[in-house]
């Protein structure tokens, strides 16, 4: 991968330039080097390598970053080993042609049978792995006919076989599939930039055999992370679409177009927020990014980069619920951080 191919365009089209946001970012960049300056004594200089990319796809980054929300960074990491060792490129090399006719769940009932955190069913509740109604939902997220089906039902399968706060938070994710069909206008768009689709590409796990595997050996595979139904549930249901919108499941693309552009398109995936966009961005296309979580947010707030607005009614300033919102933090300093030359921060 180029630098440069992950340069094109301008971060933030919808800014409007102004001598005050110029003011702005010249004062935010001394802060900026002042802090960096005193770190860098303490820590040493650890300035990010735009030179050597980050390893593996714009896929296999999305998919990661699922893996890792809210779990520790050993069970991420054991969850996605699992799957590249369960749907390895090498293993499913023999078996390339796209499967139609397969088993949605294990005959064994592993996986979905299994206890999880937020997934405690009895033994009979656990033997509901073959219950017809849960591989008709989704067999109805890999063809696309989940459209069809009104909230009612889905709801009634999903409680049935789940605990309550399992349930929901998958009827959440059901409930966000939308017709995305339109993002196909910037794979084009790519292609009239220079992209071409390559076979060798850094790809670790086939992800033609994971979207046509049965549903319960995708959930076995991240058990130990916790979630496992709705994480496997939610990587499915992104493959689907990749699928569906594009004709093969490749990312590689957003390479190749304007870098707003691929910011706006990533957020549009379910299941990523403000901050796993960034961090996308930053490490897998080497755009120019700034992810906030919850530490960054204290921190940036605390070296006064972010303007705090007076607290009304006079309340007390240890009220952390009256802080910026981590999105909020990101969005105010993203127009003022994007030129900063890299090895600035």
């Amino acid at each position: 991968m180029q630098l440069e191919e992950t340069c094109r365009g301008t971060e933030l089209p919808d800014i409007h330039e102004s001598p005050e946001l110029e003011q702005k970012r010249k004062a935010l960049e001394g802060r900026v080097q002042h802090f960096m300056k005193i770190a860098r004594l303490i820590m040493g200089d650890r300035k990010f390598d735009y030179e050597h990319p980050w390893g593996g796809t714009v896929l296999t980054s999305v998919v990661g970053t699922f893996l890792t929300q809210n779990v520790t960074d050993h069970l991420s990491s054991n969850a996605f080993m699992n799957l590249a060792a369960e749907f390895s490129l090498s293993k499913n090399r023999s078996n390339v042609e796209p499967r139609t006719n397969v088993p949605l769940m294990l005959t064994d009932g592993s996986g979905l049978g299994e206890s999880e955190p937020g997934d405690h069913g009895s033994a009979d509740e656990r033997g509901k792995c073959r219950d017809k109604g849960i591989e008709e939902l989704i067999a109805s997220i890999r063809t696309g006919e989940i459209s069809s089906w009104d909230r009612g039902r889905i709801r009634k399968v999903l409680f049935d076989r789940f605990e309550s706060s399992t349930a929901a938070k998958i009827f959440h994710d059901i409930a966000s599939i939308r017709d995305t069909s339109h993002w196909n206008s910037l794979l084009k768009e790519a292609y009239n930039n220079g992209y071409r689709k390559e076979e060798n590409t850094n790809e670790t796990i086939d992800w033609d055999a994971l979207l046509h595997a049965p549903f319960a050996k995708i959930a076995e595979c991240i058990r130990d992370r916790g979630n496992q139904s709705q994480m496997a549930l939610r990587i499915l249901a992104f493959l689907v679409r990749i699928k569906r919108d594009h004709g093969s499941i490749d990312l590689e693309w957003l390479r190749h177009v304007p870098r707003a552009k691929a910011k706006r398109y990533l957020l549009s995936i379910n299941g990523l927020g403000a901050k796993s966009v960034d961090c996308i961005r930053l490490l897998s296309l080497r755009h120019r990014a700034f992810p906030v979580d919850t530490n960054v947010a204290r921190i940036v707030t605390r070296l006064g980069w972010v303007e705090l607005q007076p607290l009304p009614n006079s309340q007390e300033f240890h009220l952390v619920n009256t802080y910026p919102v981590m999105a909020d933090i990101q969005k105010y300093l993203d127009p003022l951080l994007c030129k900063i030359p890299a090895d600035g921060v």
